[in-house]
């Protein structure tokens, strides 16, 4: 495709970079660590970004309902995954950044075990 991750984690609020796409109002998404914006999408085909949207709906992500908006941008709510709402999720992943960047921490490595469990959960509920 052509499409590379550009934004995940970012700890300050939208407003404050330099672009055409939407902004959050108050905390965003990727403020939660629950977003994530690719580099590519406004030179992929209809047929690719539809496939791109498909692959990222397998793994829980959407992207914004006027997706012409902010092509870039997929995301889903914390809430779905054990956080009581967005502010939660954002005060967690803002201390744990302080602390990486004060050394007391290490970020979080991807696990793929544990990926696969999830993933094998998510197709069992999709069944039922």
């Amino acid at each position: 495709f052509g499409v590379s991750v550009n934004n995940v984690y970012r700890s300050f609020p939208s407003s404050q970079i330099s672009t055409g796409n939407t902004k959050a109002k108050g905390l965003s998404r990727h403020q939660g660590g629950f977003a994530v914006d690719f580099n590519g999408v406004k030179n992929l085909s209809t047929e690719q970004l539809k496939a791109l949207n498909e692959l990222t709906k397998e793994h829980g992500l959407a992207p914004l309902m006027n997706q012409a908006a902010d092509p870039p941008h997929f995301d889903t709510d914390p809430t779905k995954h054990g956080y009581n709402s967005l502010k939660e999720s954002a005060d967690e992943n803002k201390a744990h950044y302080d602390n990486i960047q004060k050394g007391k921490a290490e970020p979080v490595k991807f696990d793929h075990k544990q990926y696969e469990e999830y993933k094998n959960k998510k197709e069992d509920e999709d069944k039922k």
